[in-house]
């Protein structure tokens, strides 16, 4: 609320947070006590068992503000293990909406509590269906992710509300976020070292975006230390990461001493920058930039790829040069001959076409790629996959990207339908086929190895 009102003069009126239940059980309620906060509303305790037996308005007097409606989207973790604090969640908006209040100090009555706060995947479903769309490549702009975010997070939770259907209420809701959050509560790991954040977070930054047409303030909540928490933007977060994390020296080496599986986390690493911006758009070109120069220029970082896990170079190259027709970088920050001549593995070359296995024609002197018709190094990386090659191709042709070839297109209707009919039989086994290769040699599964939703 202080960052909001140094920013802008005003307390913000509605605030998006993102509540995961693992957070939720290593911290004891930092989330929950944040969306209690924020609403006005202190909890009652029991003295004799410290259970909350109750909760009680904070009279706006007390607060010395106006009080802040909040739109909340749990995990499905959160949903199934802590049931009773969704519902304290949902009595805590239905208390401070009864109150007899000036709607200046009240947005929540102004608004009314008809629809719902509370939003989730569908019952027995995790996960946002974002992961799989972005590995696929079968997205046409950010308007795509969020479509399939809304479509899997468009079911209310709260007291009489187990995961009720309600699309358009949802969607009025989000429209509503000013500002979206998400909490840290500890440092061993960071937002580009897990899908689960640019899913959660970033997803929740498209859905705005593309339902209001501009962009909410994305904050980045740092509750590591309990005593000193901060806010951040979350493109600061971002370049704080790549500076402490993606480009440390120390790091990378560590990553080298791991030989295969240190290069699935470099490849993993790029992975989840690229997501993050292309949901959120927290990613700059000199970040960009530095990662091509860290990762495939360094020559000795070349030969540990060739040596450890070359399909991981590959991967990296693929993101990479991703970025040049999503909108994320200019062509300039990827204009380098080692990323477009990184080497295939199993003997590819880039300029030789995987599909046919035949050379294509060489680039003419002084000519780019993307300046050719049959030739892109995107292409190039996606030799197993030629139909999304010529969509990218067509994408790099016009500010206003074409409709993407008619499959790729059903592919995103389908991640949507999933979110909707699927639920869990889909949340960490991707609904769109892989396709061809795209597991071999180490290419990184749709989620990390773990246990369903042990983070969330």
């Amino acid at each position: 609320i202080d960052r909001h009102v140094t920013e802008t003069g005003a307390p913000p009126t509605t605030v998006g947070l993102v509540l995961w239940g693992t957070a939720a059980m290593r911290t004891s309620g930092d989330d929950t006590a944040q969306a209690l906060a924020l609403l006005g509303v202190r909890p009652v305790w029991d003295g004799e068992s410290g259970r909350v037996t109750g909760l009680a308005p904070i009279p706006v007097e007390e607060l010395g503000r106006p009080r802040v409606d909040v739109t909340l989207r749990i995990s499905g973790f959160f949903r199934d293990a802590l049931p009773h604090v969704v519902d304290l969640l949902d009595d805590a908006v239905e208390l401070v909406g009864s109150l007899d209040e000036a709607p200046a100090d009240n947005p929540i009555r102004a608004a009314g509590t008809g629809d719902a706060r509370i939003w989730g995947p569908p019952p027995g479903g995790y996960g946002t269906g974002i992961l799989p769309v972005l590995e696929r490549g079968s997205w046409r702009t950010d308007a795509d992710l969020a479509e399939v975010y809304l479509a899997w997070s468009g079911f209310a939770y709260g007291r009489g509300r187990a995961g009720e259907p309600a699309p358009e209420a949802m969607r009025r809701r989000f429209a509503a976020i000013e500002v979206a959050v998400k909490n840290q509560d500890d440092r061993t790991h960071d937002i580009f070292d897990s899908d689960d954040y640019l899913q959660d977070h970033g997803g929740m930054v498209a859905a705005v975006r593309a339902l209001t047409g501009r962009a909410p303030r994305s904050w980045f909540g740092d509750t590591s230390n309990p005593e000193t928490p901060r806010v951040r933007a979350l493109a600061e977060e971002a370049a704080r990461v790549v500076r402490s994390r993606v480009l440390n020296p120390r790091w990378i080496d560590a990553m080298r001493r791991h030989g295969y599986k240190g290069a699935f986390e470099l490849a993993a690493t790029v992975d989840y920058l690229f997501g993050y911006d292309a949901t959120a758009r927290v990613v700059e070109d000199w970040m960009y930039e530095r990662v091509t120069e860290a990762y495939v220029g360094d020559p000795e970082l070349q030969e540990f790829f060739e040596e450890s896990n070359p399909w991981a170079l590959r991967a990296i190259a693929e993101r990479l040069l991703g970025g040049l027709h999503r909108g994320g970088v200019t062509l300039a920050a990827l204009d380098r001959d080692d990323v477009h001549g990184a080497e295939e593995p199993a003997g590819h070359r880039v300029g030789e076409d995987l599909n046919l296995g035949e050379p294509r024609e060489p680039v003419g002197e002084g000519q780019h790629p993307a300046d050719r018709r049959d030739i892109h190094p995107v292409d190039m990386v996606h030799g197993d996959d030629h139909a999304a090659g010529l969509a990218r191709r067509q994408l790099l042709k016009a500010n206003d990207p074409p409709a993407p070839p008619p499959d790729q297109a059903k592919e995103v209707d389908d991640a949507v339908e999933d979110g909707v009919h699927q639920g869990a039989d889909h949340c960490y086994v991707s609904p769109i086929s892989p396709g061809p290769g795209r597991t071999q040699g180490g290419r990184r599964p749709s989620r990390r190895p773990r246990a369903a939703g042990a983070r969330r």
